[in-house]
C-alpha cells in the first residue's frame, strides 16, 4: 500500500469551477496526453453525501410489497406475497449476513435489501445454458457510440442495442413507479457490452447512478481487504438474453442517504497538476475521459459510506476479447483526484491503492 498524497490547492465554489470549464483547454504535461474533450458540469452544487446502511433486520411489509409489484410489473407473473421470504446468508464461520428478502418461483427470482434500493430480479436461463455459460468474443461500446447491428440472441430472437436501450428505459420507468430506487437516485447509461456465447448473444447495459444530479463513478476495486482503503461504487445493470427478455436486472451497493453537506472544490486545472505530479515523469499516460463524479473510499469495517466529489481520469477503458468473469464487464484503469483535499487514488478494477502512480 502506498501512502496517500495530498496537496494544498485553493477551494472554489461551483460557479467558479464551471466558469473555468466554459473555455477550458488541457495543459501540457510530459506524462499526460489528453485524448478527450474537457468535461462539463451541469449541477448547481456539489456535496459530501453520507450514506448509512439501514437496519436490515427491520424488513417491513412495504418492502415486501414493493418487490412483489416490481416483479409483476417487469415480468408479468403473479407473485404471491407469502412466497417472498426473509433470508440470510450464513458464512463458513457461522456468521449471518445481512437480512433481506428473497423469492424463487416459476423460473423467476429476486431479492431486495431493506431501505437500500439494492435489489436483483432475474428470469432463469435454460439449465443447459447455465451449466455451460461462458462469454467470448466480447465487444464493449461507449454509451454515445455503438453500432446499429442486430444480434442473434440466446432465445433465437433478434435484438439491436438501440432497441435494448428503449426497452430498458421502459423497465427503469416501471421500477421508479414501484419506488425501487432511493429518492434522488437516477441512472445514466455508461457502457454497453455484447457478449457472444455458444447459444447466442447477450446485451449488457451498464448504468452509473446519480446523486443530487451528479454521476457516481462506477469504478473501484473488486476485492475486499479488511483494514485497507478501498473503493467499490454502486451501479445499475440490465442484461438481455433476447428480445423483451431481461434475464437479470440489478441495482447494487446503494445505501440510504443520512446527510449531505455543500462543499467547495479544487478546479480541474489544479487536479491536472496534482495528477501529473503523482505520476512517474517521462512516462506518457493517455487520458480517455475526464469527469467530476462522486466516489466513495472506505474500509470494510466503516459504518458510514461518505461520497466525495472527485476528478476522475480514465487512463484505459477496454474489454478483453477473452472469456471474462461476471464482475469484469468493463475493466478500466482510473486515477482519482479528491476534489476537496487533493488525495490521489488509483484503481484498475482489481486493486485499489493510494498515492504516487507509476513510480
Amino acid at each position: 500500500m502506498l501512502t496517500g498524497c495530498k496537496s494544498e490547492h485553493e477551494l472554489q465554489n461551483l460557479d467558479s469551477i464551471k466558469n473555468e470549464l466554459s473555455d477550458y483547454s488541457f495543459r501540457e504535461h510530459e506524462n499526460l496526453n489528453f485524448m478527450c474533450d474537457p468535461p462539463s458540469v451541469y449541477v448547481d452544487d456539489v456535496y459530501t453525501i453520507t450514506m448509512n446502511p439501514s437496519n436490515l433486520d427491520e424488513i417491513s411489509e412495504d418492502d415486501r410489497l414493493k418487490l412483489k409489484k416490481a416483479t409483476e410489473s417487469i415480468y408479468g407473473v403473479n407473485l404471491p406475497i407469502d412466497q417472498i421470504q426473509d433470508f440470510q446468508m450464513k458464512g463458513d464461520d457461522g456468521s449471518l449476513g445481512a437480512k433481506h428478502l428473497r423469492f424463487e418461483i416459476e423460473g423467476y427470482g429476486g431479492e431486495s435489501y431493506n431501505k437500500q434500493s439494492t435489489f436483483m430480479l432475474w428470469k432463469d436461463l435454460p439449465d443447459q445454458i447455465i451449466l455451460d455459460f461462458n462469454f467470448k468474443d466480447t465487444k464493449r461500446f461507449d454509451a454515445a457510440n455503438f453500432p446499429n447491428d442486430v444480434y442473434q440472441m440466446i432465445d433465437n430472437s433478434e435484438l439491436s442495442i438501440e432497441d435494448a436501450i428503449k426497452q430498458a428505459d421502459n423497465y427503469i420507468a416501471k421500477l421508479n413507479e414501484c419506488k425501487m430506487f432511493d429518492d434522488g437516485e437516477g441512472q445514466v447509461l455508461s457502457n454497453v457490452m455484447v457478449a457472444n456465447t455458444d447459444y447466442g448473444a447477450i446485451i449488457i447495459l451498464h448504468y452509473r447512478q446519480t446523486r443530487s444530479g451528479l454521476e457516481v463513478d462506477d469504478g473501484g476495486s473488486l476485492q475486499y481487504d479488511p483494514g485497507v482503503d478501498q473503493m467499490r461504487n454502486p451501479f445499475f445493470e440490465i442484461m438481455f438474453a433476447g428480445n423483451e427478455y431481461p434475464f437479470n436486472i440489478r441495482n447494487m451497493y446503494s445505501d440510504g442517504v443520512s446527510s449531505i453537506e455543500s462543499v467547495r472544490i479544487i478546479p480541474l486545472s489544479s487536479a491536472e497538476s496534482i495528477l501529473s505530479n503523482s505520476l512517474a515523469p517521462n512516462v506518457p499516460n493517455d487520458v480517455y475521459q475526464v469527469a467530476l463524479r462522486y466516489c466513495c473510499v472506505y474500509q470494510q469495517q466503516d459504518v458510514n459510506r461518505i461520497y466525495r466529489p472527485m476528478w476522475c481520469f480514465v487512463l484505459s477503458d477496454s474489454c478483453s476479447s477473452q472469456n471474462i468473469g461476471w464482475s469484469q464487464y468493463f475493466p478500466r484503469i482510473t486515477a482519482y483526484v479528491d476534489a476537496i483535499d487533493g488525495t490521489v487514488y488509483y484503481s484498475d478494477s482489481q486493486q485499489f491503492v493510494l498515492g504516487k502512480l507509476g513510480a
